[in-house]
């Protein structure tokens, strides 16, 4: 398993329904952009940049840990987490 993964997983099992509803539109969000960021297809193959996607997982995973120590320390805000979705989809923190 993924440490992202792992994290998101971690996250999860804090949030109420519509916590968990969103995180997964936010994952699916973020998959997307990684995808487009850090790959691309020829007509010779399907081509990733290793780094780049690798980077890009270091960080969503270190953007839901905080998430989870946030929950920790303050409790489960679904705004927060819907923050952290927008920026998924706009292409801000990965």
């Amino acid at each position: 398993m993924s440490m992202q993964k792992a994290v998101a997983e971690k996250l999860a099992a804090r949030l109420d329904a519509n916590g968990k509803q969103t995180l997964k539109a936010g994952q699916l969000a973020w998959i997307g952009k990684r995808n487009k960021s850090c790959s691309k297809r020829e007509s010779s193959g399907f081509y990733v940049n290793l780094d780049c996607a690798s980077q890009t997982t270091i960080e969503r995973a270190q953007l839901l840990q905080e998430r989870v120590r946030e929950y920790v320390n303050a409790g489960c805000q679904n705004s927060k987490l819907s923050a952290v979705h927008a920026l998924a989809q706009a292409g801000g923190a990965s």
